[in-house]
Parts: structure tokens; sequence; C-alpha cells
């Protein structure tokens, strides 16, 4: 079964697209940040490895107990500690005791071997610490995940889990990457699911619902048109609204030096002649050679911190498998992030969800031999979303 959109959902069409505009970047991983500190926050500091633990031996505390009260030092606190994961996990793997030390398979790529092998050689091993310490895919796809009725390994991998995907869900949008965007967006509707926001969920949803019954030029510029890239380079895109707020900000400098000239002509012309104004002020700058300095924020390096990370993992041997331990505050933690999870649920949940917009978008429901009969316009396009999954008995 499929489903186009009418001629007569146009206008609703647009005014959902322009309402669905959020920032790509804080507004999600918000998000995320919230489900991961009620799964796994705790200001407990008998848990040692925890990330309650952690934030508090690095100092982080109190900005980072709150996700939605300083956004930055919760994001910061976890991309600190995930790196600390990885340098442990890679350590296990490379069997060395400590970051400093160099494994014996380095030898094989010393000298001048090509940049290929070394390239490759790095895969391999990053490769090997993916496959085992993650459990991402595993979860995604409802398969069962092994447990070893180890909850402080539990707890580690559950880390680890939401952690590279905040981590995916970064990288992703700072390359301007709109499918791995959505494709994170995906994975975001499950665990919001499971962790019972449902508001959350139904952002997610609504974005998977819009992608398959727009027309596809609007279907593209929701998964493309959210990042801008205004110095070049790999990796240095920005939200949309993230350099809307940039280009206000000189506004604002231009409205604070009008004095006595206030006034709406002048506020409008100035509004319109913004970017041409920027374009100018760079220019006089390079053919002056007036040295710019940069617009990100600089950061003191966090080197420190991840050893101490590290060395907090190796004592405690939270990667390690061993039978019977668990945190005082996470007894029960599953391997599974996605435990809580009701496939039953979901299924009904997205139905009702689905029949809803449907109705909101004129969207018409025909089946796939209809479609074959009938003879479409340009306009309205058959879409690629296929909602034959859901109905699919509820046993599955």
């Amino acid at each position: 079964m499929y489903i186009h959109t009418t001629n007569q959902g146009r206008h609703e069409t647009t005014l959902l697209l322009n309402k669905g505009q959020n920032s790509v970047r804080k507004v999600p991983k918000l998000y995320l940040l919230q489900v991961i500190w009620k799964s796994l926050f705790t200001t407990s500091s008998r848990d040692h490895g925890t990330l309650g633990h952690l934030c508090s031996l690095l100092g982080r505390l109190p900005k980072a107990k709150d996700p939605k009260k300083d956004f930055n030092a919760c994001s910061d606190a976890l991309f600190t500690i995930l790196k600390g994961h990885f340098v442990a996990a890679a350590c296990d793997t490379l069997e060395i005791k400590n970051p400093d030390e160099e494994p014996a398979s380095l030898a094989t790529i010393k000298g001048s071997c090509p940049d290929q092998e070394k390239r490759a050689y790095i895969y391999h091993v990053a490769r090997k610490v993916v496959n085992k310490y993650s459990i991402i895919t595993e979860a995604v796809l409802n398969k069962d995940v092994e447990d070893h009725h180890d909850h402080v390994n539990n707890y580690a991998r559950v880390f680890c889990h939401f952690g590279s995907l905040a981590l995916e869900f970064t990288d992703a949008w700072r390359e301007g990457d709109g499918e791995r965007i959505i494709r994170c967006w995906g994975i975001f509707l499950l665990h919001f699911h499971a962790a019972r926001r449902t508001k959350y969920a139904l952002e997610a949803l609504n974005l998977k619902l819009q992608l398959a019954s727009l027309p596809s030029t609007l279907a593209h510029q929701i998964k493309w048109n959210r990042f801008v890239n205004t110095h070049g380079g790999l990796g240095r895109n920005i939200p949309c609204d993230l350099h809307n707020e940039h280009v206000n900000k000189q506004i604002k400098e231009i409205i604070a030096n009008m004095g006595a000239n206030l006034k709406e002509e002048a506020l409008t012309r100035a509004a319109r002649s913004v970017t041409a104004l920027e374009c100018m002020k760079e220019t006089f700058d390079k053919e002056t050679g007036v040295s710019v300095g940069t617009s990100g924020h600089s950061t003191r390096s966090n080197e420190d911190d991840i050893r101490r990370v590290v060395s907090v993992l190796q004592s405690e041997k939270v990667l390690t498998v061993k039978a019977g331990r668990k945190h005082s505050r996470f007894p029960k933690i599953s391997a599974n992030p996605l435990h809580c999870l009701k496939m039953k649920q979901l299924k009904t949940w997205i139905k009702q969800k689905y029949a809803k917009h449907a109705r909101k978008m004129k969207i018409t429901l025909i089946t796939s031999e209809e479609s074959e009969s009938e003879t479409l316009s340009e306009p309205e396009r058959v879409s690629d979303f296929e909602v034959s999954d859901l109905e699919e008995s509820d046993e599955n």
C-alpha cells in the first residue's frame, strides 16, 4: 500500500513543512541527552564508572546535572567520557595496559609503509572495537542481545550505545549529511517511544511521514536544506538556524549605530543589505591584509580528563565480563538499551498517528494494484513509503 498527496493538500503541506523547521543540531540532541541522563545518570559516587561518578570525578558537576539547564556542559561531559571508553576499549583490544604503550601489531605498518595500509590498519582496529563493545546494530534491529549477567558491563555497553548515537548525529550535521540525519531520527524514534517520551517520538515520526508523503522537491528540502557552510572545508557545516542567529547579530550591530536615524525605512534597508555589507567587509579585510579571527570557540585540551576516565574504567574492569557484578543504582540494567520497547504498542501508535497525518494532509490511500492502473500527474507524486509493515500480524 502506498500514499500520495492530492492537489488540495498542497497548502497544508507547505504550512506543515514550515512548521517543522527546527534546530537540526541542538533540539534533537537535547531530547537524546534527556533520555540518556534519565536512564544512566545518578549523583551517587558509590558506583564507580557510571556517568554520574565520572562527571563528579572530572569536576563537571553541578553544571552537567541536567541537560535542559546546561546543554553544552552535559554534551561536553558525555563526549569526554565516551572518548575515555573508546580509548579503554582500544587498549583492551590491542592488549596494552595504558594509552602510552605501543601495541605489537603496530610494527607491521612502521617505516615506509604506504598510507593506504596505515588507513587499513586503523579501520581494522576500529572495526574490532565497535563490533566488540557496541550493540547498536543488534538493538535497533530488534535482535537478541547477549546478556552475561554482568550489569556493570551492561551499563558500559549501553552507555557506549547512547554515546555513539549522539556522536553519529553530531558528525552528520557537521558533514551536512542529510541521509545520516534521517537515519538517526529513525533510531531516535525507537528510543523516545521506549523511554515514554511520546512528544519527542511524534516529532521523529512526523519527519518520516513528511519525507514519505510530500512532493519530491519539498522532501528534498527537508532532508538537505538544513545546513550552511560559510567558510568552506570539510566538517564545517552549521545549522541554518544558527547561521540565521549570526545574521541577526549583524543586523543588531547596524541598528545600534543608527542613533537618531532609527526608523522603519532604515531598518528595512538594513535588513535587505546585511548580506551585501558582510561581503563588502570580507573583501575590504582581504584586500587590506587585515587578519580576521576565527568565529569558532576555543576549548582547552581534555586529554587529562580522558586519561582519568581510562584509569577508572581499567581499574574497575568495566569492559571485562564478570558475572554477578552490579551497580547499586542500576542493579538490573539490561544489555539491550531498547528492552523497554513494546513493538505491539509502537505499531498501534504509528497506525493512529499515520491516520491522523493522512487526514491533515489530505492523503489518499491506494493499493499497489490501483496505482498501476491510475495515471498520476507530475505534482501528484507517489512516494515510496509503504505501510505494509504496519499491517503485519501483531504477533510479530
